[in-house]
């Protein structure tokens, strides 16, 4: 035997004496986390101040439980918080969830969720995929985060004259030649700063059944071409940079990135 080592078994009676005790901690409450708490010390509070505007980031707690409905929740606070403030048209700007590689998070489905708030008029969203690190839950690059907050403010809250986001996904549909995106507010045009990529969703399986290419066909547009002889299943979605750290090479004129979604096919998505 090493003689670093020591026998316990056979190194006969071991005695003892307790250094320190200390009761049981107690349990620990979060107030933060249980409903309205927040609400009530945070933001009722305020009720009778005029504001301009909300500047929102959150959502990453959302993405690790279950990010399903967090659109309608997301509706559902900002109409809240109209009516606190007697404002029916108060600018509320959001920041999607930015790119991060992490298993077991839904930032992927949380990200087109906090997309679908957009049917709000006054409202924009923020697109912040690529301005952080694939590593660190809060990036280090805010200065860029807050560049396009103030980007936004400036068109919806102070009226400048330019787009408060990039182009938004407005439906898809299946045509002779192919799947035909269409985008609102495009301004001027997209911009392709690369390949551009989309899933096609099967219904059958729930999973991807293709990944095709596609290409810019008008100032407003974006054409899947699809081979006649390529049997693709019964596709139900289109996918765009659905990833937990996504490439978005698709923008609008002035470098706006289009935001990563999911569209049905053949369904007109709600306006605002």
């Amino acid at each position: 035997m090493d003689q670093a080592q020591i026998d316990l078994d056979a190194s006969g009676s071991w005695r003892c004496r307790r250094g320190l005790w200390a009761p049981p901690a107690p349990i620990e409450h979060y107030p933060t986390r249980m409903p309205a708490a927040c609400f009530n010390a945070m933001v009722a509070p305020l009720a009778g101040l005029q504001m301009s505007g909300v500047l929102w980031y959150q959502g990453e707690s959302n993405a690790s439980r279950s990010s399903e409905g967090y659109g309608r929740k997301l509706i559902g606070l900002i109409q809240d918080w109209r009516r606190l403030f007697h404002r029916p048209d108060l600018p509320f700007i959001y920041v999607q969830l930015p790119n991060l590689k992490i298993e077991g998070q839904q930032w992927p489905r949380l990200r087109d969720e906090q997309r679908k708030a957009l049917v709000l008029d006054h409202t924009a969203m923020v697109v912040s995929c690529g301005l952080g690190e694939d590593n660190d839950l809060h990036p280090l690059n805010k200065k860029a985060v807050g560049e396009r907050l103030a980007y936004a403010a400036q068109s919806i809250v102070y009226g400048a004259d330019h787009p408060a986001m990039g182009p938004r996904i407005s439906h898809a549909e299946r045509r002779e030649e192919g799947i035909v995106l269409h985008f609102a507010e495009a301004g001027s045009g997209l911009v392709a700063n690369g390949p551009l990529k989309f899933d096609l969703v099967d219904s059958s399986s729930g999973g991807v059944s293709e990944s095709l290419s596609g290409i810019i066909a008008s100032s407003d547009m974006i054409l899947i071409p699809l081979d006649s002889d390529r049997a693709l299943g019964n596709p139900v979605f289109v996918r765009y940079a659905w990833a937990h750290s996504p490439r978005l090479p698709l923008a609008g004129e002035d470098g706006l990135p289009v935001s990563p979604f999911e569209v049905p096919l053949d369904q007109i998505l709600p306006s605002r």
